[in-house]
């Protein structure tokens, strides 16, 4: 990958990024892309990989104003999805939390063999409502917390962490390349398909 040095805007700590970026390979999904940051942040640092953001409609709406800016390829439509794949690397941030709809099995259905799945999400499995409190603390999780109510919120993101993370891969056809534990509240997971 030829790197771009001029782009410099990061919305998540370097370490994520660079833990992330090791997995991205030439064709590249970024799964539940959302705004689209983390999206238009790796096209604008690697010129020669092609990356698609996929989200559901209603997510997308600042994204398509992004992209369209910026010419980014993306979609809502698994169909679409699935008639450019396979793809070389997925991303899924801050995505797996969110839902009980097999997103997992749907990527490694569009990777090809010997691709990597990189997953960052929140570690907040088995912490009290007051831990949770603690931790939850950043401007976007405030803001997610007045839009849901507390309790929603905890349900949500007490629901899943790195266990079930990794048994999920793994029960498809993933082999665990890397899990690590950061900052008491978010996890990396890193699965190859083989």
């Amino acid at each position: 990958m030829t790197l771009n040095n001029n782009y410099s805007h990061i919305l998540m700590p370097d370490f994520f990024v660079r833990k992330i970026e090791q997995y991205v390979s030439d064709f590249h999904l970024d799964f539940g892309c959302g705004n689209g940051w983390f999206t238009n942040y790796l096209a604008s640092r690697y010129e020669d990989i092609r990356i698609i953001g996929y989200d559901i409609p209603e997510s997308l709406d600042y994204a398509k104003r992004l992209f369209k800016k910026i010419g980014m390829p993306h979609t809502d439509s698994l169909t679409q999805l699935s008639s450019i794949a396979p793809f070389d690397s997925a991303t899924l941030t801050f995505v797996l939390h969110e839902t009980d709809d097999p997103v997992l099995e749907r990527v490694h259905g569009l990777l090809r063999e010997g691709s990597y799945v990189c997953i960052l999400d929140y570690e907040l499995r088995g912490k009290d409502e007051q831990e949770f409190r603690n931790l939850f603390t950043a401007e976007l999780e405030q803001e997610e917390i007045n839009r849901l109510g507390i309790d929603e919120a905890y349900r949500i993101h007490t629901s899943k962490g790195i266990d079930e993370c990794v048994n999920l891969g793994e029960s498809i056809g993933f082999k665990t390349l890397e899990k690590e534990v950061m900052l008491d509240k978010y996890y990396i997971w890193v699965g190859y398909k083989s």
